[in-house]
């Protein structure tokens, strides 16, 4: 009932009574309030009796009730003020996304300003018992005018001064709405604008200005004061609070305080028994003081509660379920300067007295200025025994860690994983010497080692101070901060650089070092800066001598700088001078840098850091300047390639190398003065390196590790390089790599076997690596592919012996007398016979390349020669001799003439891998004396032919299995006269990958009776499609089906099947019948090889003993 009159806009209750005339400003007089904007009736009406909800009273009286979105403006009528408040109260009705403005409100009333939920939108309109349940949350925009004064107070127990409880929402602003003109709420998440935009009032926000440029300039005040029981801002008595948001405003916000006996709530977030928010409490801008009950939190959760206290709820109020122990649910500040004081027994942030776990929740800032507290001694933050507290940002004001109560006991630097590097330790800047109070901050910007940071801005300083919460993984590194504020007078400030210096000298009165502080800036000679360049040599870039060369700073000439053993230097590397930082900040010690880069380096004197009147508020004096050293050429030796234990592609493969820089420092010949070449005292190579098989990079770029790695989940990565040499021999890396032989690329099926060239190519570190320290000193090493002469290192692979060899033969010939013909006596010819293997994977053995040379020609012995590099011979002269053989290669042979008067050429050339030749060249002198009218003695054709073998294959492990099914009656147990039976037999190979039964064939000799049916036979290898089989392969005279299936390779298998019917002459004999496996076993038949014969084809009934038999 409530919902449908707040829709169609009416009052809740039936009775009004205003005057709903304008006056001549358009304010209209609601009891003891003016109302200006909308239409009365329409947008708003005056209910001066009891409100009716649902047909009985809702428990208040004397409201102005919204109806609907229209704005509206809100303030006292004549004759009430601060000092003599109104009793009328502003209630918004059910569902209503209601737009307010306080222009100077007093009032005192049961609930001031009573943001009623819209309990009965649920999807079947029965009441909700969780607000996740409503189709409509009831929404008031607030705002405060600017420069105006305001107060709520509730003068009734249980009820809050504004109510907002859950399912309903509220957002408090200034003037300054922070919305932009597209209607969206502009959120400053970790205290800055996060994109440029322009607010609806028509003011331009830059993207990264600190979130106060949100505030109004004289924003109004509003002061609201809870009743006993229930919070400031928020739920009543046994409810949880809404969405309650604060962008903007001064806002004070005061629970009802009590004693140690009385039930409180919080001052923003839930009453007596509720949880903080069933959503989210945010404080995005303004100036905020909250103060909780003596067991409520200040922006939070109210107290426990031991009996149930619904009935102490509003109507409309969906009660809280966990009264017992209420969690402060989430809490987040993005800005705004923030006083939250708990109770006595309770935290500033976070839970109330005997609150719950907060299991899931966040207490979260990322920006702002926080002065939290307590009136007794519970921590400051209080996230509950499971739930976190995050400091991402902000000045916030406390004693320690130990006043951060949460899942870890501290805080963390940031959301996700929780690890000991994330916990929290404080800094603080003090600029109270320099006159500064609570001024608030304009400019913001936090770097770690010179790398900009997230941390998000405060709203300002308190007391000249602020107090912000860095990540302990932080605590060795320096600090700096630039920010800029406003003085009272409008004076713009922006201070030196504030640091904190972890390598600073030890001050009695800041052990940790947890004050920034600034430095005296003085510059460099100019000429000592433009000599800053040079290439990497190792050494370090010279220093600034201040001995030779003293320098008076221009702001404190007195104090002159002239002791060099007082400097330090740092330097941060750029992509160019004045571009972009790629690094951290890096200290050196005295020494400038060493290392390769572009850099800018920082020059710190701490000869005064410790004098009287200068130490309090500065370091030291620096100076700043750019220096640069480039990288140099590497290059890679001694390539060494092994093989390890394991078999096939899992055999290991080691590689191991030296890297170390190369011979100038341009890559150009050495210059005659020695000017170019390169130093030892370079230091030894580090970054990564790729692998290469023949000319090819295999895998990603493997990272040089000096010592152990641990990844984040345990798995430990060994060293793989050492360094090695010294300042007067040289420096060097020497990397030992392992990896299987398939990581390699090396394994049979996809390199091919044979001799593979290994080598590998040293890279400069990666942005990862270098991120982490590792310096790019050198230069790529020469690419070890095409013609380059990088070192390369011979591993044998061996040949798959189930993939046959498919041999290849070449043959040119090239004039060398006359190119272009015609062929004369006394010309020279070359010939050149390449002999190729197409099968990778495979292996040609034992080639012999044959030339029957034509009569015309005489053979020159001395030029020939072969080049098979995997048989050892590289381009190289062979010996004649008489005959040879197959293992002969390094010789050749020359027959006497035969048919024709041809004598035969033959050169053994060793073995040829797949993928891979061997070449053959001679030459010959064409003869003069030859009767030129004979054509066969002058006939210059001649075919080069080879032979050669394969590798013998393992021995097999031969297995044979046999089934029948009785298609006819199946599951039967006894056969019958013309039954139909299928019989399945399996031929396989169980034996290693590389063994063979060569030529194998399956046979199955019938019993009498049993009868082939005609086109059954079948034939399936490996699991493939069957093939048809001809009914040939069954012999009627032995009564034999045999089947050929071809060479079969260890792992493989053939499945035969076919069918046949039971005739009379089975009947009266035993039925049970052997099937067969019959081939060549290599270590039987050595003179066989594999031919792969076609499987599927009738096969004579074999004779001889089987390789295996099924069982009978």
């Amino acid at each position: 009932m409530a919902r449908a009159l707040a829709e169609a806009g009416l009052p809740l209750s039936a009775a009004a009574s205003a005057d709903p005339s304008p006056d001549a400003q358009g304010w209209v007089t609601c009891g003891d309030l003016r109302v200006k904007g909308g239409a009365y009736g329409v947008d708003f009406t005056y209910t001066p009796g009891a409100v009716q909800y649902n047909g009985a009273d809702y428990g208040t009286s004397d409201v102005v009730e919204v109806l609907t979105s229209a704005p509206l403006v809100f303030s006292d009528a004549a004759g009430h003020g601060k000092d003599a408040p109104g009793a009328t109260g502003i209630q918004v009705n059910p569902g209503v996304h209601a737009d307010i403005t306080l222009n100077g409100v007093h009032v005192s009333h049961t609930i001031p300003l009573n943001i009623i939920t819209d309990c009965t939108s649920t999807e079947n309109g029965s009441k909700a018992s969780d607000s996740t349940q409503l189709q409509t949350r009831t929404e008031l925009y607030l705002v405060v005018s600017d420069r105006s004064d305001n107060s709520l107070s509730s003068h009734e127990n249980y009820r809050p001064g504004i109510r907002c409880g859950e399912g309903a929402n509220l957002t408090i602003d200034d003037e300054t709405r922070n919305i932009d003109s597209a209607g969206n709420e502009v959120v400053p998440v970790g205290g800055i604008i996060n994109h440029e935009t322009t607010l609806i009032g028509g003011k331009h926000l830059k993207k990264g200005e600190v979130h106060t440029t949100l505030d109004s300039e004289e924003p109004g005040s509003l002061t609201v004061e809870g009743g006993y029981g229930a919070s400031a801002i928020g739920g009543g008595m046994a409810e949880t609070g809404g969405r309650i948001t604060i962008n903007g405003g001064a806002i004070l916000a005061r629970a009802y305080y009590g004693t140690k006996n009385t039930d409180t709530g919080a001052g923003i977030g839930g009453g007596a028994g509720g949880e903080g928010s069933d959503e989210v409490i945010t404080y995005n801008s303004g100036t905020i003081e909250v103060h909780g009950g003596y067991h409520g939190a200040g922006t939070g959760a109210g107290c426990w509660l031991t009996t149930d206290p619904s009935p102490y709820a509003t109507p409309d109020a969906i009660c809280s379920r966990t009264w017992g122990a209420p969690n402060a649910g989430d809490i987040t500040i993005n800005g705004g300067c923030i006083t939250s004081i708990g109770g006595y027994c309770t935290s500033g942030f976070g839970t109330g007295c005997g609150g719950g776990s907060n299991k899931g929740n966040l207490v979260k800032v990322t920006g702002g200025t926080l002065l939290p507290g307590t009136e007794g001694s519970r921590p400051d933050f209080s996230a509950g025994t499971e739930g976190r507290v995050v400091i991402s940002g902000g000045s916030v004001r406390t004693e320690g860690t130990d006043n951060f109560e949460g899942f870890g006991g501290t805080a963390y630097g940031s959301e996700g994983e929780y690890r000991e590097e994330d916990k929290v330790f404080m800094i603080t800047v003090d600029l109270g010497s320099d006159g500064v109070g609570n001024e608030t901050i304009d400019k913001w910007g936090l770097s770690i080692d010179g790398v900009p940071q997230g941390y998000g801005a405060p709203a300002q300083f308190h007391e000249g101070k602020l107090y912000l919460w860095l990540p302990a993984s932080a605590k060795d590194k320096v600090i700096s901060i630039d920010l800029g504020y406003e003085r009272e007078d409008g004076t713009r400030v922006e201070p030196d650089t504030l640091f904190r210096d972890p390598a600073s000298p030890a001050d009695p009165e800041d052990p940790n070092r947890t004050k920034l502080k600034r430095y005296e800036e003085f510059e460099l000679d100019p000429s000592y800066l433009a000599g800053l360049k040079k290439y990497y040599d190792g050494m370090p870039l010279e220093a600034y001598d201040l001995k030779a060369r003293p320098i008076a700073p221009p702001k404190d000439p007195d104090r002159v700088l002239n002791d060099p053993l007082a400097c330090d230097y740092k330097y941060q590397r750029f992509d160019a001078v004045g571009g972009n930082a790629v690094s951290g900040e890096v200290s050196t010690g005295n020494k400038m840098p060493s290392d390769v880069g572009i850099m800018k380096f920082t020059m710190i004197s701490r000869q005064y850091s410790t004098t009287e009147g200068f130490k309090e508020n500065y370091w030291g004096h620096r100076a700043f300047g750019w220096c640069e050293i480039w990288a140099i050429p590497s290059r890679v030796a001694d390539v060494k390639a092994s093989w390890g234990a394991g078999e096939g592609a899992d055999r290991a493969l080691a590689v191991e190398a030296v890297i170390e820089r190369g011979a100038t420092v341009d890559g150009a010949p050495p210059a005659a003065d020695g000017s170019n070449l390169t130093e030892p005292t370079c230091a030894s190579p580090e970054g990564r390196v790729q692998l290469y098989v023949d000319g090819k990079p295999v895998g990603d770029p493997v990272e040089l590790r000096f010592e152990d790695a641990t990844l984040p989940d345990g798995t430990v990565l060994p060293a793989n390089a050492a360094r090695e040499g010294d300042d007067a021999a040289g420096h060097r890396t020497r990397v030992s790599l392992s990896m299987t032989a398939a990581a390699a690329g090396l394994d049979a099926a996809a390199a091919g076997a044979g001799e593979h060239r290994v080598s590998v190519r040293f890279l400069p570190p990666d942005a990862a690596q270098q991120a982490t320290g590792a310096p790019a000193n050198y230069l790529a090493s020469e690419e070890p592919s095409g013609d380059s002469k990088a070192p390369w290192a011979p591993v044998q692979v061996a040949p798959d012996p189930a993939i046959a060899p498919v041999p290849k033969l070449a043959k040119r010939a090239e004039n060398l007398t006359h190119p272009n013909g015609p062929t004369q006596p006394g010309d020279r010819i070359r010939y050149t016979i390449e002999a190729s293997n197409g099968a990778k994977g495979s292996l040609w053995t034992d080639v012999v390349v044959t030339d029957p040379l034509p009569a015309c020609l005489a053979l020159d012995e001395r030029s020939v020669r072969l080049d098979n590099p995997r048989a050892g011979v590289a381009d190289r002269a062979l010996s004649k001799a008489p005959s040879v053989a197959a293992g002969d290669v390094g010789r050749f042979s020359l027959s006497a003439p035969g048919a024709g008067g041809r004598p035969v050429l033959a050169a053994p050339v060793g073995d040829v891998a797949g993928g891979s030749s061997a070449t053959v060249s001679f030459e010959c002198t064409v003869r003069g004396e030859l009767d030129f009218a004979d054509p066969a003695a002058v006939d210059l054709g001649n075919v080069a032919s080879s032979t050669g073998t394969r590798p013998n294959p393992d021995d097999p492990d031969v297995r044979v299995s046999k089934s029948v099914e009785n298609l006819t009656a199946p599951g039967a147990k006894v056969t019958h006269l013309g039954d139909r039976l299928r019989y399945t037999i399996e031929l396989s190979n169980a034996g290693a990958a590389g063994s063979c039964l060569m030529g194998a064939a399956v046979s199955d000799p019938l019993p009498a009776g049993i009868e082939p049916v005609a086109d059954t036979i079948r034939l399936a290898l490996d699991g493939g499609e069957p093939i048809e089989v001809s009914d040939a392969a069954y012999d009627r005279a032995s009564r034999t089906i045999a089947v050929t299936v071809g060479d079969l390779w260890g792992g493989r298998a053939a499945v035969l099947t076919f069918e046949c019917t039971v005739g009379e002459a089975a009947l009266e004999q035993d039925t049970a019948n052997i099937a067969h496996a019959h081939g060549e076993v290599p270590s039987e038949s050595p003179g066989s090889r594999p031919e792969d014969p076609d499987p599927g084809k009738p096969a004579e009934p074999p004779a001889g003993e089987p390789e295996a038999s099924s069982p009978p």
